[in-house]
């Protein structure tokens, strides 16, 4: 599990992006995606807490992804185009079912979707679980908004849709 180095914070910039991205200087060291004038990779984020779709729609999008946002996995299997995500990015526990179960359904599928968890209820079970079910990575709930940007940026840069 990757280790946290700054939290998320919810007053620093409006919609409660990290702090990490409050100064532009801060901003100056995010990862971000070079311009070679395709289109922009699709990042898919699934978490039943509006709070972290939104901030993860608002780092991604700075970051240079387009992004979608799903408020439960059974809406996001419903589109039936993960084709076009390039990375998911998924809670593990949410009401109904859970990111674990998303992951299964996907591979059952045959999708070979990279998807990284993200996760309030971290511990090494999940963890494990989550890794030999093809997860790429699992971060804890507050996370780290560069760590996760550059997870992102590199699994899009090993996986091409």
């Amino acid at each position: 599990m990757h280790q946290n180095i700054r939290p998320l914070h919810k007053s620093t910039i409006r919609r409660h992006a990290p702090a990490a991205y409050a100064s532009p200087k801060a901003q100056a060291h995010l990862p971000r995606m070079t311009s070679n004038g395709s289109r922009a990779a699709v990042v898919a984020v699934v978490d039943d807490d509006i709070r972290v779709r939104e901030s993860l729609d608002e780092l991604l999008t700075f970051a240079g992804y387009r992004v979608r946002c799903y408020h439960s996995a059974e809406e996001f299997l419903s589109t039936r185009r993960f084709g076009e995500v390039a990375c998911l990015l998924c809670d593990v526990m949410m009401p109904g079912m859970g990111g674990l179960d998303l992951l299964r359904a996907l591979r059952t599928e045959r999708s070979d979707l990279p998807v990284i968890f993200i996760t309030a209820h971290g511990g090494e079970q999940i963890t494990t679980s989550a890794m030999k079910m093809g997860a790429i990575s699992v971060f804890a709930k507050p996370f780290n908004g560069p760590t996760l940007l550059k997870a992102v940026h590199e699994v899009i840069a090993r996986h091409p849709t």
